[in-house]
């Protein structure tokens, strides 16, 4: 039996590297370009909003499309309609952000009643911090800036947890033991089921402290926190939360705060019709300070 090996590229090292120098440049240059676009897009619908306008315009993206397009150069690596994909891509991102900011906005500015103030700091402690959890984080602080955030979990790397810090310029959030739990007014459970209840054990949530998770939202572990809240001694509020995400990633050093952009967060609860006003208000608007779609159910998954 012979055997046949792939014949080793002819690209050296040194052409390597300067392949990754020109990237480097063109990257920098496109981002000064996507800057610039981002501000006039914004310009553009605080101009519509102002003049009652809609920010979507089917037609004007269109003929978007249509000009790119024709602007495709004939020697381009990537085919027309793979070009105008990617573009189409683009405009939609921008379009997404556009929309949560200029929501963002409104439900910062809302009077409606809710829970807490919104606008006051506030402490919280996130149970276990994989990729949802930290990307949760991201978004909810780049809101309110004036949070402050507490991460308890078993296995968590103190010294990579630093490093992600540094990486994403942040420092209102650091690791936390057991004794230091109730310092928090608003809890959030970010692993699954069983890790939840084994970080949780023996722990009593402070009075009248909001509680919630995106790890499962079940309909067990909702039952067992409204449960556990109803006896004598507790009075916090739970609701179970299913975020629609669905990634393979795990870790916190991929955190996105984008993450939940336009998606559909489910709030899990027995009796969804019955969740008094100023609590479905709270947990609304903490799904849309993360950019997501608040819906309320009594099915999880």
């Amino acid at each position: 039996m012979s055997i046949s090996f792939k014949k080793k590229s002819s690209i050296t090292n040194p052409e390597i590297t300067d392949l990754h120098i020109r990237i480097d440049q063109v990257d920098k240059e496109l981002l000064q370009i996507l800057e610039l676009r981002a501000d006039l897009v914004f310009q553009l619908g605080h101009l519509k909003k102002q003049n009652d306008l809609p920010l979507y315009d089917p037609s004007t993206e269109q003929e978007s499309r249509t000009k790119i397009r024709s602007l495709v150069s004939k020697d381009c690596v990537l085919k027309v309609d793979e070009m105008g994909s990617l573009f189409t891509s683009i405009v939609e991102c921008y379009r997404n952000l556009e929309e949560f900011h200029m929501n963002k906005d409104q439900v910062l500015n809302s009077t409606e009643k809710t829970l807490i103030d919104f606008s006051k700091p506030h402490t919280v402690v996130l149970f276990n911090f994989g990729y949802l959890s930290s990307s949760l984080y991201l978004a909810l602080n780049n809101s309110l800036p004036l949070w402050n955030f507490k991460v308890f979990g078993k296995d968590i790397d103190a010294d990579a947890f630093e490093r992600w810090k540094k990486d994403r310029g942040v420092e209102n959030i650091e690791l936390i033991n057991k004794d230091q739990l109730r310092t928090g007014e608003i809890f959030i459970l970010g692993g699954c089921a069983e890790s939840n209840k084994s970080l949780i054990t023996d722990f009593e949530f402070p009075k009248s402290a909001i509680v919630f998770d995106i790890g499962e939202g079940n309909m067990e572990t909702v039952t067992h926190f409204q449960q556990q809240c109803e006896r004598k001694y507790q009075s916090y509020t739970f609701i179970g939360g299913r975020p629609r995400i669905y990634s393979e990633l795990t870790s916190f050093e991929y955190a996105d705060a984008s993450l939940f952009y336009g998606k559909t967060f489910c709030w899990v609860t027995p009796n969804p019709r019955f969740v008094e006003f100023r609590t479905q208000a709270t947990f609304d608007r903490f799904a849309k300070l993360i950019g997501a779609k608040p819906v309320w159910t009594d099915v999880a998954g």
